[in-house]
């Protein structure tokens, strides 16, 4: 009975989408081509996030810096002061934001699973449920195909290909384990499949990234206080290019620093201990200790490959820090701080087949006297115009660690610090005080 059951599915099966008919009365890229777009989009969902996500950590987490160089602010002040500075940040990019694991559609082939493609008259569905079973066969049992270890991010380099000779694919037919029953009770069907098979290119590609190492940003920031011992401060970039391989980023940002110090503190700075002109103290307490919460919304354009996929990525930003500053005066203000950083970050990245596969698959025409060059020639050669869609997103919280030293002479500051998290950054900066 079940045996039966099997035969009757593949009866179906192969007569619904690989009939005799259906092949000779249409061209192959009546289905190769949505079969490969639909392949394609697996794979690309299954490692989008792993490709791109780094890109978009790395320029979120790096301007999420230099928020404070001092735990100073006065308690009050007969008028507001302000501060600008401009801070500059750089960031090295470590192997592990380089590279990661890739995964590959593939699964073993389920009667019943096939039998849910066929119930929802999905033929493209059904076939990339079929070539995806050939890919676990070569994978995990025949072990014919073999598969990438390591891949690039959009930070690394190299290309990853999964290859699919149409020999080894030919030979994964032969072997899969429903066709014994194709081949007894449908003898046609063996060289109808394999024809269909050697119609898909043999190549399936995860581009590279953009080789890049460090990430260098500058962020202009104005500072306001003081009120009971509290400063505002704010930031803010326009779009900016910052090369084909990041894209075009800016943000804004918000935050609140309050002082603790006040509290503790019976001699801590008043207006008669603060002058306004040289908006500097003229005494100094023990140290200084001030809590700060920052809010940034950041956003990610880029194009990336010769395929020109298009990356939209927007961030939310909270850093909640406790602060801690000494002042040795004359010489050094010394500062350190913990923060609990959290991001949330979504976006979406449209692509294309890549071009060899649109050449392999006919939608591009190549150039006779110029193999690497190619271009779109009307109805005949249409290349990929319905892009497809892979959502990003990045949520992480964790904990940075940071120590610096300013400098005030007069009333400019200079300042430099290091902070330690996931991702590392070195931040120097100039600040004017009126």
């Amino acid at each position: 009975m079940i045996k039966g059951l099997k035969l009757l599915l593949i009866i179906l099966l192969f007569n619904l989408i690989l009939g005799e008919n259906n092949l000779n009365a249409a061209p192959p890229n009546n289905f190769v081509v949505p079969l490969c777009k639909v392949f394609s989009k697996d794979l690309l969902d299954l490692n989008t996030q792993n490709y791109l996500s780094p890109t978009v950590k790395v320029m979120n987490s790096v301007t999420n810096s230099c928020f404070y160089h001092s735990a100073y602010i006065p308690k009050k002040v007969s008028k507001p002061y302000f501060r600008f500075s401009v801070n500059g940040m750089y960031g090295g990019v470590s192997e592990e934001l380089r590279n990661f694991v890739p995964q590959f559609p593939m699964q073993e082939f389920d009667y019943a699973t096939a039998l849910g493609y066929l119930g929802a008259n999905d033929t493209v569905g059904l076939l990339n449920y079929f070539l995806q079973t050939l890919i676990y066969q070569g994978v995990v049992v025949d072990k014919t195909i073999e598969v990438p270890t390591k891949a690039s991010t959009s930070l690394g380099v190299g290309d990853t290909r999964l290859n699919l000779p149409h020999q080894v694919m030919e030979n994964l037919v032969k072997n899969h384990p429903a066709m014994g029953l194709v081949s007894l009770y449908y003898p046609s069907a063996s060289e109808l499949i394999t024809n269909a098979v050697s119609s898909l290119p043999e190549t399936f590609t995860l581009y590279s990234g953009g080789d890049v190492s460090q990430i260098i940003a500058g962020v202009p920031q104005l500072e306001i206080g003081s009120y009971y011992g509290t400063e505002l401060l704010l930031r803010f970039i326009p779009p900016l290019d910052y090369g084909q391989y990041i894209g075009k980023f800016h943000f804004y940002g918000i935050g609140i620093k309050h002082s603790i110090s006040q509290y503790f503190y019976d001699d801590y700075l008043t207006t008669d201990d603060f002058d306004e002109n040289k908006q500097e103290r003229t005494k100094v307490t023990p140290f200084d200790l001030s809590v700060q919460v920052v809010y940034q919304n950041t956003g990610l354009k880029n194009t990336i490959g010769v395929t020109n996929a298009e990356l939209d990525a927007n961030g939310h930003i909270f850093d909640l820090n406790l602060n801690v500053s000494k002042n040795f005066k004359d010489i050094v203000e010394v500062y350190s701080g913990i923060s609990y950083e959290h991001l949330a970050i979504n976006g979406t990245y449209k692509y294309y087949l890549p071009f060899e596969m649109q050449i392999a698959l006919g939608l591009l025409k190549q150039d006779p006297d110029n193999p690497d060059h190619w271009y779109v020639d009307g109805e005949e050669y249409p290349g990929d115009p319905d892009p497809q869609t892979s959502d990003v997103s990045v949520k992480e919280n964790h904990i940075k660690f940071t120590l610096g030293a300013a400098k005030d002479i007069g009333p400019v500051s200079v300042y430099l610090d290091y902070s330690i998290s996931k991702f590392n950054i070195l931040t120097c900066g100039v600040q004017y005080r009126f």
